[in-house]
């Protein structure tokens, strides 16, 4: 750069037929010294702030440059992050956690528990509902195999009402409707809307003027805040984030063993739970294609 820089600056003060002491060619007239010093004086203020504008534009590219090439690294590295994490949905994890309080369904003594952290604005999560808890439900809680259990982990930077949602689906449970409650926040939560809530509450058969005084004291506040606490202390980055465990000595105990990441298959859940089902009654993990409940078994009861 400083090489252009002296480049730009000699040829600008130094052009052809202006050089001092130059012996003019045959029939030319030779300019003075002192014009061409005046001449090179103006054109060397000139040049400095060209050149120098030369010189100093080229780190500002250079910054662009880098820049944009941070930009797609990070791109990459975020993309590589997604395969890997697609590709590897399922990872150890340990950790004891403590399951009291929270919504669930399955039997009390089944032999593993599958924990979901979970928001009501998520899509994910509205998707792992739709598409997978059924099959989840039909083929291990109904046979009393499996535990769900559910925690809140609203996301409120990015969905503003999922933290007052969550606070709803406790204040339904507190009268044995969560279920209804929760179902319905997963179908209306992009477009969350307080007399529309209340409307289904109704709806439902809960008591309004309790589940409103139960809603607007935010009875559950700190409820839902322990369970965001649980979640960053389990390192929950995002909704829905899945923990594979087993019951622990205390009551409502779970030994967490598996982390499962995102709305996945069905495929990756069962084949998680057929390992660890068979690793809690020491018999082979059961075929894949092999269904344990009729078409029809209720699910358990709210609670």
């Amino acid at each position: 750069m400083a090489q252009r820089f002296d480049r730009c600056l000699t040829q600008a003060l130094d052009p052809p037929g202006l050089q001092l002491g130059q012996r003019a060619k045959s029939g030319a007239v030779r300019a003075p010294a002192g014009l061409v010093l005046g001449l090179r004086a103006a054109a060397f203020l000139l040049v400095v702030a060209l050149c120098g504008g030369v010189a100093m534009a080229e780190p500002d590219q250079a910054a662009a440059a880098a820049e944009d090439a941070a930009a797609e690294r990070a791109e990459r590295e975020a993309l590589l992050a997604l395969v890997r994490r697609n590709r590897e949905p399922a990872r150890d994890q340990e950790a004891v956690l403590d399951t009291s309080g929270q919504p669930y369904v399955g039997n009390d003594h089944a032999p593993v528990v599958l924990l979901e952290f979970t928001d009501f604005e998520c899509q994910f999560c509205r998707r792992h509902l739709q598409k997978v808890l059924p099959a989840l439900l039909q083929e291990y809680v109904n046979c009393g195999k499996l535990r769900y259990v559910f925690f809140d982990f609203p996301v409120e930077v990015r969905h503003p009402n999922a933290f007052d949602a969550a606070l709803a689906a406790r204040c339904a449970s507190d009268q044995r409707r969560y279920w209804d409650v929760h179902n319905w926040l997963f179908e209306n939560g992009q477009s969350f809307d307080r007399d529309r809530l209340l409307g289904q509450v109704g709806a439902v058969g809960l008591d309004l003027p309790e589940f409103v005084a139960c809603l607007d004291s935010a009875r559950h506040a700190d409820a839902v805040r322990s369970n965001q606490e649980k979640g960053v202390q389990l390192r929950v980055r995002g909704t829905p984030t899945f923990f594979l465990g087993r019951p622990g000595a205390a009551p409502g105990e779970v030994v967490v063993v598996r982390r499962i990441t995102g709305a996945q298959p069905f495929a990756v859940f069962q084949r998680e739970l057929e390992v660890q089902m068979a690793a809690a009654d020491g018999t082979p993990a059961r075929p894949a294609d092999v269904a344990c409940c009729e078409p029809n078994e209720a699910v358990p009861a709210d609670r």
